[in-house]
């Protein structure tokens, strides 16, 4: 008996010095990572108006939100197998799809080029072309990404991002030195940054697919594709409208208000979201991960998810009600009195973002128990209120801030929410002290 405690005690402390140490890596990759735009962005906004700023964040935002379908969701579902060659035809499924989509979206794209253009008061084309590769060079980042969690491949996933936002950044400025100073730089930098990174990474899985090509055969894939079906049928459409109802106030503040304005946000955006990245994906990749495990050993994970919660509270109420008493100094300080409007707006933000540091990690709980219905309800039900947060601004003729102040709440009441139901699945249906 004594023998067994033992073994249960070490096993327990050993998982736990696992995590933690996984944690402080990925953290520490992370932090450099995102440490790498914000020390360029003096620079970049030194070359790069408010205007291209905003002009860029609209591409981005078609990326993300085109990204959310693209793969049909099927990368998401690469750390959910036992068996490797099952999670590979999953990896494998996501990138063929992302290729074909990609593919269709850059033929229609092309056609429709003049309506597109007058929509997002853009001109050309060349720019199509180039978020579609951005689209699908993203996927495919994001399928390496999962199956390197999968087999704890943390530091490589660290070194990489670090590399990737090192390339993009240098990328951008070299262009704007040389060639570009308008938001063209930004999208051909990032284009560019993306592509290298997820060249180096992409190596890993494409080692796996090589070997395994005898278990990735169309019947095999046309399984696997039915079993996980789920994730296209529930997820695509979950994560979809999560990623729309995210783009909504780069697009609100573009038409309602202007393009500088938009570029404004996306810096403070930026600044604020960045950092916190570091805390987010980190505990959030090794959550995932040791969750999931401990789900399928013992039905429940309730201790781990608040233990989770309790890291990364300590982590971020000081510094950011700091940053919130002094964003707006610091903006003027460090970018200029040009962007002294993204220094309030960061300010603003800081708060929705604490408390999604403190929530966010622990939101694949309704993955990894299969509550995906509930995150429909719930992502469908926050965009609605987006488009309410949108509607009292339009018919109140709220300011900008006004806007951004009624957007923080609504967010943070709808964490609130998701993280006593999060709790509650992470219980699991095993009755437990």
């Amino acid at each position: 008996m004594r023998e067994k405690i033992d073994s249960l005690y070490h096993h327990f402390y050993k998982s736990r010095s696992e995590f933690f140490q996984t944690v402080l890596k990925l953290t520490l990759g992370s932090g450099i990572a995102g440490l790498i735009p914000i020390a360029l962005s003096p620079l970049l906004t030194r070359f790069y108006g408010p205007d291209d700023f905003g002009t860029f964040a609209i591409y981005l935002s078609i990326i993300n939100i085109a990204n959310a379908f693209v793969g049909l969701r099927y990368e998401m579902a690469i750390i959910l197998p036992k068996e490797d060659n099952k999670a590979l035809r999953l990896a494998t499924l996501s990138i063929l799809f992302s290729l074909v989509i990609g593919t269709l979206l850059l033929g229609i794209s092309l056609l429709l080029k003049d309506t597109i253009n007058h929509f997002l008061k853009t001109d050309g084309w060349i720019w199509i072309p180039l978020v579609i590769i951005n689209l699908v060079l993203s996927n495919f980042y994001q399928v390496t990404f999962f199956w390197c969690s999968r087999n704890k491949l943390f530091t490589q996933v660290s070194i990489n991002r670090i590399l990737q936002n090192g390339l993009i950044g240098a990328f951008q400025l070299v262009l704007a030195f040389f060639l570009f100073k308008t938001y063209f730089g930004l999208l051909i930098g990032r284009t560019l940054g993306v592509l290298f990174s997820a060249m180096i990474l992409g190596r890993i899985l494409w080692k796996e697919i090589q070997h395994s090509k005898p278990n990735l055969t169309w019947q095999n894939l046309r399984e696997t594709a039915k079993e996980f079906s789920h994730f296209p049928k529930h997820m695509m459409l979950t994560q979809g409208i999560s990623v729309f109802y995210a783009q909504i106030p780069v697009w609100f503040i573009t038409y309602q208000f202007s393009k500088a304005a938009a570029g404004n946000f996306s810096l403070a955006y930026m600044i604020v979201t960045i950092p916190t990245a570091m805390v987010v994906t980190s505990f959030g990749d090794t959550f995932r991960k040791f969750a999931t495990d401990l789900y399928h050993q013992q039905g429940h994970f309730d201790k781990l998810f608040m233990n989770t919660v309790k890291k990364t509270a300590i982590l971020s109420i000081i510094p950011f009600l700091a940053f919130f008493l002094s964003s707006e100094f610091l903006f003027d300080l460090i970018y200029g009195s040009k962007w002294i409007l993204a220094g309030k707006m960061a300010g603003i933000l800081s708060m929705m973002v604490m408390v999604n540091i403190i929530t966010n990690p622990v939101d694949n709980t309704a993955i990894i128990v299969g509550k995906t219905g509930f995150l429909f309800s719930w992502h469908f039900a926050r965009m609605l209120m987006n488009f309410g947060v949108v509607a009292l601004c339009y018919f109140f003729h709220w300011d900008i801030l006004q806007y951004l102040y009624g957007w923080v709440v609504m967010n943070i009441l709808l964490y609130a929410v998701s993280f006593s139901f999060m709790y509650k699945f992470s219980k699991g249906l095993v009755t437990h002290e």
